[in-house]
C-alpha cells in the first residue's frame, strides 16, 4: 500500500472457490473467469470535480486487478455468452476533496471504492468490494501542473485498491496454504477474507492460527475468529473460547455460547451448564441455557443418523 494510504471499508463474499476444485479430478476444471466491462464514475460534486481523465484510471485499475488475480480483462462489451466463464463488471468510484492553506500547502484526497458485479449471474451471487482513501501532501510552489498531479495521484490509489481487490480474489480460489498465510496478513481485507474461507472450507488447520486471532485487541478480529471457529468445529478451540469469555467483555460471551453449542463436545457442555446455572446476568444464563438446548438437539441429530 503507498504511503498516506488508509483502508477504510470492506466486503468480501465471492463464488470463485471452486475454480480449482476441478484440479485432480474426472471432471473439466470449471472456465476462468473474466471481467468484461470496466467503468470509472466520478462522485465528485459537479462545483468541486478537478476534471481528471477517467480512462487512464480504468487501464491502470484493470491492469493491476488482472496481474493480481490472474482474471482475464476483456473490457469492450463483450457480448453475453461469448466468455465460457463466469463474467464481472469492475467499477470504480471516485471522489476527490483538495484542501489549501493560506501558505500554499494542501493534500489531495482521493476516495476510491471499487467492486466486481456479477454479469448475467444468478440472484444471490455476491462479489468483492474494497475501497481506500489516498492522502498526498503536496506544496503548492513545487506541485507543478494540478490537474497532472492530480491525474497521477488518482491512478495511484486506484491502482493499490485494484490489487487489494485482486488478492481477495486470487485468495478465494487459491489452496489451503495460501488461505493459511492470509490469516497471518497484515492486510485487514486480506486476513478477513482467510478467516471466512477457513471456516466456509472448515479447515481445521487452521485452528491454532484462529486460536491466537482469540487473543486480538481488536473486537472485529476476534468476532471472526469466534465465527471460522464455530464454523469449522474442531474442539480444540472450546478450551480457549471459554479463556475468552473469561477475560473479555460481556460482548464476546453470547457468541461464545453459540459457538460452543456448535462445537459439542463434553467440555463444552461442561462449560454452558456452569454458567446457566452460575453466571451473575440473567440474560446470559438464559442465552446459556438456550445454547444447551440447541446442544442436545444436535447431537439426538447425530444420534438419529448413526
Amino acid at each position: 500500500m503507498m504511503k498516506g494510504m488508509v483502508r477504510l471499508t470492506r466486503l468480501a463474499a465471492f463464488a470463485l472457490i471452486a475454480l480449482l476444485a476441478g484440479a485432480g479430478c474426472k471432471h473439466p476444471r470449471p472456465a476462468p473467469p473474466a471481467i468484461v466491462e470496466v467503468r470509472v464514475l466520478d462522485r465528485t460534486p459537479a462545483q468541486a470535480r478537478i476534471g481528471f481523465q477517467t480512462a487512464p484510471v480504468a487501464a491502470a485499475a484493470a491492469r493491476a486487478i488482472g496481474q493480481a488475480s490472474g482474471i482475464a480483462i476483456t473490457d469492450g462489451g463483450v457480448p453475453p455468452g461469448r466468455t465460457p466463464g463466469p463474467r464481472y463488471k469492475l467499477v470504480v468510484e471516485v471522489r476527490t476533496e483538495d484542501s489549501e492553506d493560506p501558505t500554499g500547502h494542501g493534500t489531495m484526497r482521493a476516495m476510491v471504492s471499487e467492486r466486481l458485479d456479477p454479469v448475467d449471474a444468478p440472484i444471490g451471487t455476491d462479489g468483492f468490494e474494497e475501497s481506500a482513501l489516498g492522502e498526498h501532501n503536496y506544496d503548492k510552489k513545487t506541485r507543478g501542473d494540478a490537474k497532472a498531479a492530480w491525474q497521477a495521484h488518482v491512478v495511484r490509489t486506484a491502482t493499490d485498491v485494484a490489487r487489494g481487490l485482486g488478492a481477495q480474489v486470487r485468495l478465494a480460489s487459491g489452496p489451503v496454504p495460501a488461505i493459511l498465510a492470509a490469516l497471518l496478513s497484515t492486510d485487514d481485507t486480506l486476513r478477513e477474507e482467510a478467516m471466512r474461507l477457513a471456516g466456509e472450507r472448515k479447515l481445521s488447520l487452521a485452528v491454532p492460527t484462529l486460536i491466537k486471532l482469540l487473543k486480538s485487541d481488536d473486537h472485529e478480529v476476534r468476532d471472526r475468529a469466534i465465527g471460522a471457529l464455530s464454523a469449522i468445529g474442531d474442539r480444540r478451540a472450546v478450551r480457549p473460547l471459554t479463556e475468552v469469555a473469561r477475560f473479555r467483555d460481556l460482548g464476546d460471551l453470547p457468541k461464545i455460547l453459540d459457538a460452543l453449542s456448535s462445537i459439542g463436545g463434553e467440555e463444552a457442555r461442561s462449560y454452558l451448564a456452569f454458567v446457566a446455572s452460575g453466571h451473575d446476568s440473567p440474560e446470559i444464563r438464559d442465552l446459556a441455557k438456550q445454547a444447551l438446548v440447541h446442544l442436545d438437539a444436535r447431537d439426538h441429530r447425530d444420534l438419529s443418523v448413526r
